[in-house]
């Protein structure tokens, strides 16, 4: 599988919200059997406000992409994302009317803690979207779902071909383009499968990982992406041995601070600090089996042997 090597944001703001609302993304995916269309999109969350729910804004997004979706010249197109809708809210029908929905499965995604709905989706167009369902939860208030989607077959003149882009959507602005970690062989039995920003090619004997980047406003979809990029520490929650001098990477957004660093290991404490990204410095010190609270971090000395302590991180309440 090659992915094209460029990205473009698609507009999706409403005009209600003033700042940026660089939420949508679209690429293109090449593949043994044609080339895909594969957009990423976040859209305005529905308030509660004294007249009741107002949808006005992530209405109006969603008839955006709606339009972006509908001059897309590929056959193929696969979108995901926080949509923030379940596929029978009518303030989705601009999507939901041209593309597949999930066929099986319930994949309560939000909120995490306790799921009721699911608003984060999969879709796809001359393709079926089979199977969706959750996985475990990242640090997000949504859980991340997965979906097994089989690609049907496109024209000839919209599939593409390689080293051509007949079917690009208007020039939007350039964004940093997709990455892809090892390379799918040919086979006659192909699906994909998404999970959160993954998307995941896989067939009958071999499989690739494609993960999308690019600017997306708060960053959509981005804690599995993120915890895969920034170690098993980047959301707090851990069970880690550490060695002096060490820097331990978590969610600066979460913690207000990026770099937890042990700076002394002995069988009587380990020393710990942080720097804010405003600048203050964070200390502590405990005992092997004492806790030091960074901030919304707490760092429990589980033990100590020789130089290597092993930590147990949690969030604290």
């Amino acid at each position: 599988m090659i992915c094209r090597d460029s990205a473009w944001r698609v507009a999706v703001g409403p005009q209600g919200i003033t700042e940026a609302w660089s939420r949508g993304l679209r690429t293109v995916v090449r593949t043994p059997r044609g080339e895909i269309a594969a957009y990423v999109a976040h859209l305005p969350s529905v308030r509660i406000r004294a007249s009741g729910l107002a949808s006005s804004w992530r209405d109006e997004s969603a008839g955006l992409l709606g339009k972006a979706i509908a001059a897309e010249k590929r056959d193929r197109l696969i979108l995901l994302g926080d949509l923030n809708g379940t596929v029978d809210d009518r303030g989705l029908a601009p999507l939901t009317s041209r593309m597949n929905v999930a066929e099986r499965g319930f994949a309560f995604s939000f909120p995490a803690g306790f799921p009721l709905a699911r608003i984060d989706q999969v879709m796809a167009r001359s393709a079926a979207v089979g199977h969706i369902r959750t996985l475990p939860a990242t640090g997000s208030d949504h859980l991340p779902i997965a979906a097994r989607t089989a690609l049907g077959r496109c024209r000839p003149s919209s599939c593409g071909s390689r080293g051509s882009d007949g079917g690009r959507a208007p020039p939007r602005e350039r964004s940093q383009g997709p990455r892809v970690r090892n390379a799918a062989q040919e086979s006659p039995k192909q699906e994909v499968q998404l999970m959160g920003i993954g998307m995941r090619w896989t067939t009958a004997t071999a499989a690739a990982t494609m993960t999308l980047t690019g600017t997306l406003g708060l960053g959509l979809m981005t804690p599995v992406a993120q915890a895969a990029a920034h170690g098993p520490c980047y959301d707090g929650r851990c069970t880690t041995t550490v060695s002096r001098p060490t820097n331990i990477t978590v969610d600066s957004h979460r913690f207000g601070f990026g770099k937890l660093r042990i700076t002394h290991i002995s069988s009587r404490s380990v020393k710990m600090s942080a720097t804010t990204t405003g600048g203050a410095r964070l200390s502590g010190s405990t005992s092997p089996g004492g806790t030091v609270r960074l901030n919304s971090l707490s760092i429990r000395v589980q033990s100590v042997s020789g130089h290597k302590a092993k930590l147990v991180l949690t969030r604290a309440s």
